[in-house]
């Protein structure tokens, strides 16, 4: 109800003076601690672009076929939904829901063609070429069909100002996730897989790297798309994510919220702006858009925990079997893409009993049989998400007899995983952020913000800690019916999964579906203030635009200055990839000429790099949580010389010896790894007169081992 009468208006008052007083001093405050400098930034912007032509023909070709592929992940992801009998409508408001499935349909099918080795470019061709056809007479027909119907566009001003601003942002984004992928993780695993899987024509498991043992969803459609169009396609993939959540965020609050009172006189802000407004609140966070142009997951687990959210309310909404198994089947793409998925399963069934207790008590009873559902609906969409999810669970059973490998080595079969391995992950994850004390837990919002550097670097942005009084509000929400339950739901994952990110792993880009989550809630916010007091929403407003603002000029600024190599000349075709690669990755030269020079099918064996992404040939090479390979060749034998006899067997005739990398973290991190005599083991295999220097390139040493005895 709205604030009136005497007591009324000066709660208001109070209120929008607290309002206004915590917008102006917030934002002095973050912006003086982290002012942006765009000027001096960009003062020398350009001078080092080459004096070379435009050529854009590189990346028309991967953005024409991540676009097809969107086209027909709708069309696959409506035909699921048709199944279920859901309708969502306007479809022009949840568009993403069917294309996340769709695309979830797509990664089971590589999946699968994987496990069965039948990873082949014609075969992929076919597939693409038949789902084109079939979703473009869809397409067309339902043209036909719905030729007279329209929908009226958005066409307030301030939802432009957020397309705008939102259309900005991507276009910057895009230009970065069209350049050839530079960082660790996807060099070390989510590309470094695919790339291996290709070369093998199906899946397998790589011994020494544990983390292309986790759920892998994302990463089968960064295969399909290396296969179809080459890693740019794979970035594109993590790209659309960023996009699909930002339509799942505005999808969840249409269906949610309700406009009331008169649009046109209340003015600004309009609830379509709202809706528009949430999902920048999201998109523009530095450590979201900036991430979603790498190869990594994050914002596929993000979307995909969304759906299931979205879903779970609107089943507690319906209280219709359909909707559990939807949700179950985002349930199921959710634990398909990472381990932290399970609780957060868990958690939904358990949120959904404890509801469908309260509705059995209040009197309502499932209208066929009188049964409350309180276990059925749990049990439905825990057996879905289960059982689409099983296939990576069970390759992990038959490869290690470890389910959730490497995870839980204490109560299963660690395979190549060791006690020492996990004991280093949990020291390198206990490196980020603070200590866990109850005491920075609750000051932890405030550190991840301000002090983002401890959480890898990577930065939230204003908005989550501007935000934070605010989200309080989501407790008066409670008493709204429409949104009651949705607000529990959403209150609950995101404390919830807060609490699992401090005791487990502090990285801000972890933080991502928390984020995503209170924005939603903050929609749910605004369409409140809306309500009651339109004043109050247009100060929030306004001083979460300008949240939105520093976030995106912060993100611009950083793509744009702050990576290197530049990444403008290689989009833009004015510089090769080879030369971007080259300025970017230093041991990338030695790279290439093994490539050029090695047949792919003669092994290398890898010591002090553990990036094997871009290797054409066959590589031995261990992750860096893993044991370092020359060190699993050490304990294994108990000679040098029987060394060698292995490699002989494994097909391995050369060593690329990084030991420019090596040398950066060698005492820290490499050398207390090995015992006393090991190490001396592993002194004396470099210097053996089996290994004869092919070349060297910078601080790159690549040898060719000799069989030969002397």
């Amino acid at each position: 109800m709205k604030l009136n009468g005497k007591t009324g208006k000066i709660i208001s008052i109070l209120m929008m003076a607290g309002v206004i007083l915590w917008c102006g001093f917030f934002l002095l405050v973050y912006y003086r601690q982290s002012p942006l400098r765009l000027i001096a930034y960009f003062q020398d912007w350009g001078n080092d672009f080459p004096d070379a032509g435009v050529n854009l023909v590189p990346i028309i070709l991967p953005v024409i076929f991540m676009i097809l592929t969107f086209f027909f992940s709708y069309f696959l992801g409506e035909q699921i939904l048709k199944l279920l009998k859901i309708d969502f409508t306007p479809k022009s408001r949840y568009w993403a829901a069917p294309v996340l499935i769709g695309m979830f349909v797509i990664s089971l099918v590589i999946y699968f063609l994987g496990i069965m080795g039948l990873l082949y470019l014609g075969i992929l061709r076919i597939i693409f070429i038949f789902l084109s056809i079939a979703a473009a007479a869809d397409f067309f027909l339902k043209l036909f069909r719905n030729r007279r119907r329209s929908s009226a566009p958005e066409n307030n001003p301030d939802v432009i100002l957020c397309w705008a601003l939102f259309a900005a942002v991507g276009m910057v984004c895009l230009m970065y996730a069209l350049t050839p992928p530079v960082q660790s993780d996807g060099l070390r695993y989510h590309l470094f897989a695919p790339q291996e899987y290709i070369k093998a024509r199906g899946i397998g498991y790589l011994s020494l790297s544990a983390f292309t043992n986790s759920p892998f969803t994302i990463e089968m459609l960064f295969t399909y798309g290396m296969i179809v169009s080459g890693d740019s396609m794979a970035k594109l993939f993590h790209l659309s994510f960023w996009i699909l959540c930002i339509f799942l965020i505005r999808a969840f609050l249409c269906h949610f919220t309700v406009d009331s009172g008169n649009t046109k006189r209340e003015g600004f802000p309009s609830r379509d702006f709202i809706l528009v407004f949430s999902g920048l609140l999201f998109g523009a966070i530095p450590a979201v858009c900036i991430l979603a142009c790498w190869s990594f997951i994050d914002l596929g687990v993000a979307a995909y925990f969304l759906g299931f959210v979205f879903s779970l309310c609107l089943y507690c909404e319906k209280r219709e079997r359909r909707y559990a198994i939807l949700c179950g089947i985002f349930g199921g793409a959710a634990l398909g893409t990472k381990y932290t998925m399970l609780p957060m399963i868990l958690l939904g069934c358990l949120l959904i009993g404890v509801l469908e207790i309260f509705q059995a008590n209040s009197g309502e009873k499932e209208k066929s049989g009188g049964i409350p559902l309180f276990f059925r609906a749990p049990l439905v969409i825990g057996m879905i998400s289960l059982i689409l999810a099983l296939p990576w669970y069970i390759k992990n059973i038959i490869h290690t007899g470890n389910p959730f490998y490497p995870l839980m080595y204490k109560w299963f079969d660690g395979k190549d995983w060791s006690a020492e391995n996990a004991a280093f992950y949990a020291a390198k994850a206990a490196e980020k952020g603070f200590p866990r004390t109850v005491a920075n837990l609750i000051l932890s919002p405030l550190h991840a913000t301000l002090l983002w550097r401890k959480f890898e670097s990577f930065n939230p942005g204003p908005y989550a800690l501007f935000m934070l009084p605010f989200l309080l509000w989501g407790i008066v929400l409670l008493n709204d019916k429409k949104t009651r339950k949705s607000t529990i739901i959403l209150i609950a994952f995101s404390l919830g999964y807060y609490v699992m990110w401090f005791w487990g792993y502090q990285s801000n880009r972890f933080l991502i579906p928390f984020f995503m989550l209170t924005a939603v809630l903050s929609g749910f916010i605004l369409m409140d203030f809306r309500k009651k007091d339109i004043w109050i929403c247009r100060v929030l407003c306004a001083g979460l635009f300008l949240c939105i603002l520093y976030s995106s000029a912060f993100s611009i600024r950083w793509i744009l200055t702050e990576t290197n190599p530049n990444p403008v000349p290689v989009f833009l075709g004015m510089e090769t990839r080879d030369h971007y690669l080259s300025k970017a990755l230093d041991y990338y030269p030695a790279i290439r000429a093994v490539n050029e020079d090695i047949p792919p099918k003669e092994a290398i064996l890898c010591i002090g790099e553990h990036r094997g992404y871009y290797f054409k040939p066959r590589i031995l090479i261990s992750d860096w949580f893993d044991t370092p390979v020359i060190l699993d060749f050490i304990r294994k034998t108990n000679t040098n010389e029987e060394i060698f006899d292995l490699l002989k067997e494994r097909g391995c005739a050369h060593v690329f010896y990084n030991k420019g990398e090596l040398d950066k973290y060698a005492e820290r991190y490499f050398k207390p790894r090995f015992k006393d005599d090991e190490y001396r083991r592993f002194e004396e295999f470099l210097v053996s007169p089996r290994l004869k220097l092919r070349y060297r390139i910078d601080k790159v040493y690549i040898y060719t081992i000799t069989f030969q005895p002397f």
